[in-house]
C-alpha cells in the first residue's frame, strides 16, 4: 500500500470532513468558494473544459441542502457538481473539470506509464496512485448520485 504525500493526505483529510450546507440559486462559483474555505483547499476551474462545454461557473445555480444532517465534503461536492456534468481531481488542491476531461486525462496517464528508471519508476506509481484515487472518486460519486436519485423517487 502508498503512503500519500502529506499535500494530498491534507486532500483527503479534508474531503471527509463532515458539513452542514445549504445552497439556495447560489453560483457554482461561490459554492466553490465557501466550500474552498471552509476546508482550507484550493478549488479552481479548469477554464479551457468547462469552456468548451460552455459552463460558466458563475451563471450555474446550485439548490442544494444536507438537510438536519452533516454530510462529508465528497457528498456536498459530488452533489454540485454531477448535475452538471463536472466533477474534479486532486490537482495542487481541487481542479473543477469536466468528466470527459477526467477519463481523456486517466487514459492518457496510463498509456504514459511506461518507466524507462528508478526514479522515473517511482513518479509513475505515485501518479498512477493519483489516477487510482480519481477513478474511485469518479465511481464512487456515480453509485452516491445513482442512490440518492433513487431515494428521492
Amino acid at each position: 500500500m502508498f503512503q500519500l504525500l502529506p499535500e494530498i493526505q491534507k486532500i483527503e483529510d479534508a474531503r471527509s470532513l463532515r458539513v452542514h450546507a445549504r445552497f439556495e440559486n447560489t453560483p457554482l462559483s461561490k459554492v466553490l468558494e465557501a466550500i474552498s474555505k471552509k476546508i482550507d483547499v484550493p478549488i479552481r476551474f479548469d477554464e479551457k473544459a468547462l469552456s468548451a462545454r460552455q459552463i460558466d461557473p458563475t451563471k450555474v445555480l446550485v439548490n442544494y441542502q444536507t438537510g438536519g444532517t452533516s454530510c462529508s465534503v465528497r457528498a456536498v461536492l459530488l452533489f454540485v457538481l454531477e448535475p452538471h456534468g463536472l466533477s474534479y481531481i486532486v490537482d495542487e488542491g481541487l481542479l473543477i473539470t469536466t468528466k470527459e476531461r477526467i477519463m481523456q486525462e486517466y487514459s492518457t496517464k496510463l498509456k504514459e506509464l511506461q518507466p524507462s528508471s528508478l526514479h522515473e519508476y517511482s513518479t509513475k506509481l505515485k501518479e498512477l496512485e493519483r489516477l487510482r484515487l480519481v477513478s474511485e472518486e469518479l465511481e464512487h460519486g456515480r453509485r452516491l448520485y445513482e442512490l440518492s436519485c433513487a431515494a428521492c423517487h
